[in-house]
């Protein structure tokens, strides 16, 4: 079980291949919250990354997904991912706060399953300056168009 997970500092998360990461409720990795931090989690088609709850029910309050704040590192990825149960206090699983560099975060291959609120949207940027390169991405087994 993860508690929440600061990247800052200019510290470096690196997840690998194949992990999977169960988050206690109302927890999130949080990047570039004090000074420069980066996220790579780079999954493969074969040994995706998973990153979930701690319970796997859509009827917790589950945890908050990923929040990327403006110190977050150009270079960021997140790949060949499955996020589940995220968005409990966020309006999203991942969130690009205000002041996060432009093109900073590269989400590819990723998919959103089972937000805890289903008014949540998989993927989003609080304002104009912010925004994330998404390619192949899903959400609930539906393309995901930003």
């Amino acid at each position: 079980m993860v508690d929440e997970i600061h990247v800052r500092d200019g510290g470096v998360l690196t997840i690998e291949a194949g992990a999977t990461l169960k988050f206690s409720p109302n927890t999130a990795i949080y990047v570039g919250e004090s000074g420069s931090g980066k996220l790579v989690a780079k999954g493969t088609a074969q040994d995706p990354i998973t990153l979930t709850s701690q319970s796997g029910l859509s009827t917790d309050e589950g945890w908050y997904g990923l929040e990327f704040l403006q110190g977050t590192a150009s270079g960021s990825q997140v790949g060949y991912t499955t996020i589940e149960y995220a968005g409990g206090n966020f309006d999203a699983a991942i969130v690009g706060e205000s002041g996060m560099p432009k093109n900073s975060v590269t989400l590819d291959h990723v998919a959103i399953n089972n937000l805890i609120d289903s008014s949540s949207a998989g993927i989003q940027v609080i304002d104009s300056t912010s925004s994330f390169v998404v390619t192949n991405c899903t959400l609930d087994g539906a393309p995901y168009t930003p």
